[in-house]
């Protein structure tokens, strides 16, 4: 359901790095002793292949990762990135990776959060999650008329009042939105909500893409790539 404000937007999202739209789901397994753990991780990928692949999480309860089974780690505080190898072999659509890691905890150990492949959030096995399609929207630069869209859903119904959906980018390039607020209820959780989007001119002749994450309070967000194609 949604709720229409006046005007339009323009936003300008500075140039950094965009990854493609990975869509995936985590399952994350443990074994705990008196002072440490042994996780086993299965990645599954219903999106576009993995050349490589890189994933990040933070842990909950002071967690450290000791040593990664045929895998590069590096751990900063709580924040963890577990990265393929050269020569591993891609993940194709459909498939699945298995991984896992040796660490220490400090009493208990618990599912990390924001659990990302390439940069994109990822779903826990049966976990709520928000659904958007497509995962790639592409469309010219002068198109001011916001005829790019994508719809959003939910994968189970929420509990309690209306859940409102918060909207995130990174990448580059001027986008013109729509003020609208847009929320999901028992009555309307799976019923696709379509967000229209335009396209403004820049002062460049590069393609832009943005990363709009999606996120809904109670849910694993999900993430499309919004590609504008440079007019000259």
């Amino acid at each position: 359901m949604v709720a229409v404000l006046a005007g339009a937007i323009t936003v300008v999202v500075p140039a950094t790095a965009a990854h493609a739209a990975v869509n995936c789901e985590v399952t994350y397994r443990t074994s705990a002793w008196s002072d440490g753990f042994a996780a086993s991780i299965r990645l599954t990928n219903p999106g576009d292949a993995w050349d490589s692949y890189a994933l990040r999480f933070s842990f909950r309860g002071g967690e450290t990762v000791t040593r990664a089974w045929q895998h590069g780690f590096v751990q900063s505080g709580p924040n963890v990135t577990i990265s393929s190898e050269a020569g591993a072999r891609p993940v194709p659509t459909g498939g699945s990776v298995r991984l896992g890691f040796v660490g220490r905890h400090t009493g208990t150990t618990s599912t990390p959060a924001n659990i990302q492949v390439n940069g994109v959030y990822c779903a826990l096995a049966g976990e709520p999650h928000v659904i958007v399609e497509p995962d790639l929207v592409t469309y010219s630069e002068s198109n001011t008329s916001m005829q790019a869209a994508f719809t959003m859903r939910l994968s189970q119904p929420p509990v309690g009042p209306d859940h409102y959906a918060i909207f995130t980018r990174t990448g580059s390039g001027i986008w013109i939105t729509q003020p609208i607020v847009y929320y999901f209820n028992s009555s309307n959780w799976n019923l696709p909500q379509t967000y229209y989007l335009g396209g403004a001119p820049d002062n460049n002749t590069v393609d832009d893409r943005m990363v709009l994450t999606v996120s809904v309070k109670d849910y694993a967000p999900d993430t499309v790539i919004m590609q504008q194609i440079d007019r000259g």
